[in-house]
């Protein structure tokens, strides 16, 4: 019987010798077993024809490495061929018993695809998340990277059983279709041997001998006797092989090595010094290295090690032996007490922090490095013992210590170390590359060694060899060679001078000149350069490199410059080491820039200026370049010292001091006693989804006779989740899954109630820090009478009595000792970069303490109505939604966005300083850490420490806000502007009555959400259900509601924020002003140009009492001029919020504007587009507890989320076209060069004669049946596509209608279109496009929220056909026919957002509109009772 790709059950009668291969079975019992279970294989696919197939169990298990130990079913993936294909010019190793020592080679143009099949089922079982991890593991790159490599890896719908390179899916493998891919045998492993029992083995040393090409047929044939029973006819199976990002070993008498036109590198010269050279560390026998081939370069290196050769027991012995050559001997014993005493200061260094250090330290060229005291680190109270002998250290005094021990130190660190990761590199570095790398930078930037040119390239190329293979380590010899290297650097006089020259930068004091170089040295140094392009550093780093090799090349010298001994500098402080190269938080301590009055308050400041001003005038100094008289003294390094230091302070982790407690004269610590409610959500969140077993597909009430008529019952994993508002209401799920289903539909009453009663049958550990009581164990408990339990006491007692906290007092800052303060001033200072801002911030961040300091609130509210309105909102807003931690985000190297982050402000400086304060304020609430975060011990204080910040603002704005509505005509109308305002009080009575059902249920949810806590809210409505109506009733019925309540907050919201994106304002604008009337102003775009373009502006432009739309691209600017201060007095819209996901300057805008706004709606018809974490941040704003990874589905539930069943039915369509021969061509041209984008244009170019037909044809039979406002709209992948797309449906139309593009939709004649030809990028803010039966598209790439939102253009309220078509025309066994396939994959977790919420069914909806056609409204008695019990059914299951 013929296998499919789909097939999950069949077995092909080959993979019997995957099980019995080391076993003895007659042919009669294997063909009889392989009868057996092929048939019973049939019969199951047969039964289960409609259900979704996948790989069997037990190939599973070949890629899933399953940890007995762990609670998770799997602990990793392991990453083989199998998951992601291969490529030509792959290097393939085996990973399996059969394929032991071999490796191969994917020769030219063959590409192995991995079975499509194989990646689903495994993301399925154990997540895309987890196989993303291992991928990332297995190749040594980040999530990131690892993710855009992943999806780039070469998939196709073939059998997973096929042999590698079989471009056909036959169940013999001596089919003659040409081969996928070809290979060549670099290493035959034990194929030898199996080669070697059927007489083959001479034949398979040739192939090997001769590098000769073969396909799976060639090596197959060698492995098997025909007509013969046995063999190994499986060796080939991809899972057995891995892709190894690796060189390749050769031996040194290859042939390759003698041709003169061969690039080959000794790595084992010019490490050691002339004095060492002869000694045994010397690197020179043949026996201690070897040659590896790497892109295309020959290296030779020392052999590896068989371990780490420096760890904790022989850094010191190592260290000792590398530099006792370079220093006087009678210092010797001296020289071991630094080398220890140095080791356990440095030790709780980073990789990067151990890098900056080592470079510092020699770019610095001072005789010794200050160290701080045992007493203060760490590390403090311990002897040393040096040579058996116990040495006392001082206490109180820091130790200085050679600069050259701190650089033989680092060195040994950094090669023990196991690496680090960059994010600005997206590298995982190991600890010996960045010791040889970083190594190799230095002589060429910072201090050059005489004669080192072999030197750098030697320790560039075994960078290069560590980095490219993770089992090589660095022997003895090259961690001697390398530290001895970093001693002379650090003991050098001379530099570089490979910066362009500035006359105003010459330093006379500094001595230059030039030293001639050989031709082999300016080789080395041009080799030096290609390998760090391919080893990866940072830009600047590989420019430098380059530059110098052309110095070189071209004059045949170095320029060099020397440092004068006499003015050598004596000490460098530790402290120098921090710069934002390694600790990004510094530049939010200083140094503040000053303007040209001396205020420290600078317009022009941010942090791209100060990461300059911190190297340019501190840490790049070097005295080779520049005199070192009077350093010390500038008043900007003493600044940039007062940063550095704070900062290291944290480095080395030394003892913050603990705040004492006030004790009153009886003895005791009264302290204050605080009452705070809990949410109700606070429990389901802290349990989150509770997983339960439960019998599904049969009958739960124990009849056979019925288990019989409904089939088989199997067990199935439910999600139990506690409801938000009341935790008895629980809702049962499925758990997403990738793969497309109902997650609610499929489970029947009596399933839903048994996993229910296992839920509650159970007991569990509620985990929230809102939780958090001294001698509770938070254990959660079902009682029958009174519900759900926390500690035995019901969950509704404990959420209604809340939580009282006993804080005690402690002692007050120096400023701060008073009971109130003397002026705003004072504390202004304390904010500022000033001596005394100073000494409190440092006092700050080195303490640590319980409770709050007495007249807390006084002082918090006083600090905060000091600081500037920006700066204190901008606190305010980090601290929203924090229960564990406080993270500021921190700037990239250059100052803007950096990787994942939101964006640093200018400005966070100070919104730093005012929460490191307050946290002395109330060191309960937050606990400095390394800058710019905190801690949190106790999240109910920093919620009281929020709200008293906050007052201290209103009480400052209430001031300002006395004075600007004196004489407003609004604020005299008994504070209700909203309610009375004469352009709102009509306009929203007409609009109200227009709502529909859904739309007040919508309205509905959120007010309750009011009731219950107050935060934003999560809108969730298809496309074409009116979000716009259903936000702007919300929030002026909520306005009004504020104002009847008289509640201080309403009568200070001025304005209605509009948030949408591009393409959508103009539609906005239009619906808001014609068809609900309100009144409505577009936000001017701000405009940093003296004369800025017409309806541009240079400042922010807001009109009170409207709703002021702007574009969220916009939003990056105006942040900083005004809107963030704006946000306090408004409520605002995030229109399609999903497109507010990703890191960007546009949503760092929007999530502060989310964090400082009275109230906001976030809006959306597809709440996911990438993963979870991107709806994360999002949805923690509109929750009263934390929310994380692994309770989001119990913060999904509190969403406010309608699902309206239009009644229009969706007809998919797929239109293949058949591969031209012409198409074919080019694509196999193409895929040589893996040109994806241009085959896909070719692709496209030759579908687009199939799209234009299907579209003509379309639009006329729907402009025959429906009248003559109908037709289609035609999906073009760019704008040049579409003006293409236009002319051909012209020409094939022939004149029977008009076919324009986007701008037709709104034209007055837009009827006489027949087809409207728009962008991919044009799926949002039009309604007009209702009138059209049907959508044609191609393959494009893009996101699923885009495809969904384009579709609601169509389907949406105002169509009036029963179904609406979508056809999408591929050509067939293309690159885009792949394409299609995937967007197929429908992302589960947007099904389960919608469907917690309510669903309201078409007949419902028709039958409250008040634009129901007479000839609807005829009785359907029959039809309405199939409705009607429909309904019953399911607001019953809904119920239960």
């Amino acid at each position: 019987m013929p296998k499919t790709s789909d097939d999950e059950d069949y077995v092909d009668p080959m993979e019997e010798e995957e099980d019995d291969q080391e076993k003895t079975h007659n042919k009669e019992e294997t063909t009889s077993k392989t009868s057996k279970r092929t048939n019973s294989s049939f019969s199951s696919n047969q039964r289960n024809s409609n259900k979704k197939k996948n790989i069997s169990e037990r190939r599973l298990k070949n890629y899933i490495k399953h940890d007995s130990k762990s609670k998770n079913k799997s602990s990793s993936v392991d990453i083989n061929v199998g998951l992601t294909g291969a490529r030509a010019g792959d290097i393939l190793h085996g990973c399996g018993e059969d394929t032991a020592n071999v490796i191969l080679k994917i020769d030219s143009g063959g590409i192995v695809y991995a079975p499509s099949i194989v990646r689903r089922t495994v993301e399925d079982e154990v997540g895309h998340d987890n196989v993303l991890s291992s991928f990332a593991k297995h190749f040594g790159l980040s999530v990131a990277a690892a993710k855009l490599r992943y999806d780039d890896c070469p998939e196709a719908d073939t059998p997973n059983h096929c042999p590698l390179g079989q471009g056909c899916s036959h169940g013999s493998s001596m089919c003659d279709c040409e081969p996928a891919a070809r290979f060549i045998i670099l290493n035959q492993g034990i194929w030898q041997h199996f080669a070697s029992v059927h007489g083959n083995d001479e034949e398979l040393e040739e192939m090997v001998r001769e590098g000769r090409s073969v396909c799976y047929r060639d090596v197959l044939k060698l492995m098997h006797t025909a007509g013969q029973p046995g063999g190994k006819l499986l060796i080939l199976r991809p899972r057995l092989f891995k892709i190894v990002a690796g060189p390749l070993e050769v031996k040194m008498d290859d042939a390759r090595l003698k041709d003169p036109n061969t690039t080959f590198i000794d790595a084992t010269r010019g490490l050691s010094e002339p004095s060492t050279a002869d000694s045994e560390e010397a690197t020179t026998t043949t026996e201690s290295t070897c040659c590896y081939e790497m892109d295309g370069y020959f290296v030779k290196i020392p052999k590896s090690a068989s371990s780490t050769v420096v760890n904790v027991n022989n850094a010191e012995e190592i260290i000792t032996k590398s530099v006792s050559s370079l220093l006087e001997d009678k210092y010797l014993t001296s020289h071991k007490h630094h080398i220890k005493y140095c080791l356990k200061v440095l030790s709780p260094l980073s990789a990067g922090g151990l890098k900056s250090c080592l470079q510092k330290t020699i770019r610095f060229f001072t005789k010794e490095v200050e160290l701080p005291s045992l007493s203060e680190s760490t590390v403090g109270g311990q002897d040393l013992k040096v040579d058996d002998k116990t040495v006392q250290l001082p206490l109180a005094e820091s130790i200085c210590v050679p600069s050259a021990i701190v650089v033989a130190v680092c060195i040994a660190l950094l090669f023990s170390g196991k690496g680090t990761f960059s994010p600005e590199l997206q590298l995982f570095t190991r600890g010996c590359t960045s010791a040889l790398k970083r190594t190799a930078i230095i002589l060429i930037e910072d201090s050059w060694v005489s004669e080192a040119s072999e030197a750098v390239l030697s320790l560039t190329a075994l960078a290069w060899a560590s980095q490219r293979m993770p089992s090589y380590e660095p022997p003895l010899c090259v961690v001697l060679d390398t530290i001895r290297l970093a001693v002379r650097s650090c003991l050098s006089p001379h530099l570089i001078m490979w910066r362009p020259r500035n006359p105003k930068n010459d330093d006379a004091r500094i001595k230059k000149g030039h030293v001639k170089i050989a031709a082999k040295d300016i080789e080395a140094l041009g080799y030096a350069a290609e390998l760090l392009r391919i080893v990866r550093s940072f830009e600047g780093d590989m420019s430098m490199f380059e530059n110098v090799a052309k110095l070189a090349s071209r004059h045949k010298s170095l320029p060099l410059s020397k440092a004068s001994y006499r003015e050598r500098l004596t000490l460098m402080p530790l402290c120098h080491l921090v710069d934002q190269h390694t600790y990004r938080g510094i530049a939010h301590i200083g140094p503040a820039m000053s303007d040209s009055s001396g205020s420290n308050k600078n317009t022009n400041d941010s942090f791209k200026l100060r990461f300059s001003t911190i190297f340019d005038s501190t840490t790049g100094f070097n005295p080779r370049q520049s005199s070192p008289v009077g350093f010390e003294s500038k008043e900007i390094v003493q600044k940039v010292r007062f940063a550095q230091q704070c900062c290291l302070d944290f480095v080395l982790k030394i003892p913050q001091r603990q705040v004492p407690l006030l004790v009153g004269e009886d003895g005791t610590n009264k302290g204050v006693g605080i009452k705070l409610e809990l949410d109700g959500g606070v429990l389901a969140a802290g349990v989150g989804p509770i997983p339960v077993k439960v019998r599904v597909g049969g009958s739960n009430n124990g009849k056979k006779k019925e288990t019989k008529k409904q089939g088989k019952a199997r067990q199935m994993e439910v999600l139990v989740l506690l409801g938000v508002e009341v935790p008895e209401d629980e809702i049962v799920m499925l758990k997403p899954a990738r793969a497309s289903r109902d997650l609610w539909g499929t489970l029947r009453d009596d399933e839903r109630a048994a996993a229910i009663a296992i839920a509650r049958s159970q007991t569990y550990k509620a985990r929230s820090p809102l939780l958090f009581q001294e001698g509770n164990k938070n254990i959660v408990s079902y009682d029958e009478e009174s519900g759900w339990q926390l500690d035995g006491r019901p969950w509704r007692d404990v959420a209604q009595y809340g939580h009282t906290l006993r804080l005690p007092h402690v002692e007050a800052p120096m400023w701060a000792k008073s009971s109130s303060i003397s002026s705003y001033d004072e504390l202004r200072k304390l904010l500022r970069g000033s001596a005394e801002g100073d000494q409190a911030l440092q006092d700050a961040l080195r303490s640590f303490g319980e409770g709050l300091i007495p007249h807390a609130e006084s002082w918090i509210r006083d600090l905060t109505a000091a600081a500037d309105t920006a700066v204190a909102l901008r606190a305010v807003s980090l601290l929203r939604q924090q229960y564990t931690t406080i993270t500021m985000p921190t700037p990239a190297l250059l100052g803007g966005i950096s990787g994942d982050q939101l964006l640093a402000y200018s400005g966070d400086w100070d919104a730093y300083r005012l929460l490191a304060l307050v946290s002395r304020l109330a060191p309960g609430a937050m606990r400095p850490t390394m800058p710019p975060n905190f801690n949190v011990p106790n999240a109910y204080l920093l919620r009281l420490v929020e709200k008293w910040m906050m007052s201290g603002i209103r009480g400052c704005e209430e001031k300002i806000g006395a004075m600007d509505t004196r004489g407003d005509l609004n604020a005299s109308i008994g504070g209700r502007m909203w309610a009375t305002h004469p352009n709102w009080a009509e306009s929203m009575y007409q609009a109200e009555e227009m709502l529909m059902e859904h739309q007040r249920a919508a309205i509905l949810s959120m007010h309750k959400r009011d009731e219950r806590a107050d935060t934003g809210h999560f809108l969730i409505m298809d496309t074409g259900l009116g979000k716009t109506l259903t936000s702007l009733c919300y929030f002026h019925r909520w306005l009004k509601q504020q104002e009847r309540r008289r509640k201080s907050q309403a009568s200070k919201i001025e304005y209605i924020l509009w948030v949408t994106p591009a393409g959508t304002v103009e539609n906005l604008m239009e619906q808001l002003n014609s068809t609900w009337r309100v009144p409505t102003w577009k936000v001017p775009r701000i405009s940093a140009a003296k004369n800025p373009k017409f309806g541009d502006s240079t400042n922010l432009k807001l009109e009170r009492f409207a709703v002021n739309v702007i574009h969220a691209d916009h939003l990056r600017a105006a942040i900083d001029k005004g809107l963030a201060e704006k946000a306090t007095s408004s409520v605002i819209v995030f229109d399609e919020v999903d497109e507010m996901y990703a890191p960007t300057l546009r949503t760092s805008a929007a999530r502060r504007l989310a964090q400082l706004c009275a109230k906001f709606v976030a809006q959306t018809a597809t709440p996911m587009r990438k993963n979870e974490s991107q709806l994360r941040a999002w949805l923690a704003d509109t929750c009263s507890f934390p929310v994380d990874s692994r309770n989001l589905l119990v913060a999904a539930s509190g969403m406010v989320s309608i699902q309206l069943e239009l009644g229009i039915q969706s007809i998919e369509k797929l239109e293949t076209t058949p591969m031209l021969d012409i198409v074919r061509k080019g694509c196999r041209s193409l895929i040589q060069s893996r040109a994806w984008l241009e085959m896909a244009k070719l692709v496209q170019f030759h579908t687009d004669p199939a799209m234009v037909k299907t579209a003509v044809d379309l639009a006329m039979n729907d402009r025959a049946s429906h009248g003559p406002t109908g037709g289609v709209l035609l999906v073009a992948n760019d704008l040049k596509h579409a003006e293409k797309l236009i002319q051909l449906c012209s020409s094939a139309a022939r004149g029977a209608f008009q076919v324009g593009g986007f701008d037709s939709l709104e034209a007055h004649n837009t009827a006489s279109y027949g087809i409207i030809v728009v962008t991919k990028d044009k799926d949002r803010g039009y309604n007009s496009a209702c009138r059209l039966g049907a959508m044609v598209t191609g393959a494009y790439a893009g996101n699923a929220a885009s495809r969904h939102q384009i579709r609601g253009r169509l389907r949406r309220l105002g169509q009036k056909r029963s179904s609406v078509k979508f056809v999408t025309v591929v050509m067939e066994h293309s690159i885009l026919s792949l394409l299609h396939t995937r967007h197929n994959a429908v992302d589960t977790m947007n099904i389960s957002l919608e469907q917690l919420g309510q669903i309201f069914s078409s007949d419902v909806l028709h039958g409250i509109s008040q634009q129901v056609e007479s000839t609807e409204k005829t009785k359907r008695p029959r039809q309405d009772e199939e409705v009607d019990g429909k309904r019953k059914k399911r607001h019953k299951k809904r119920k239960d």
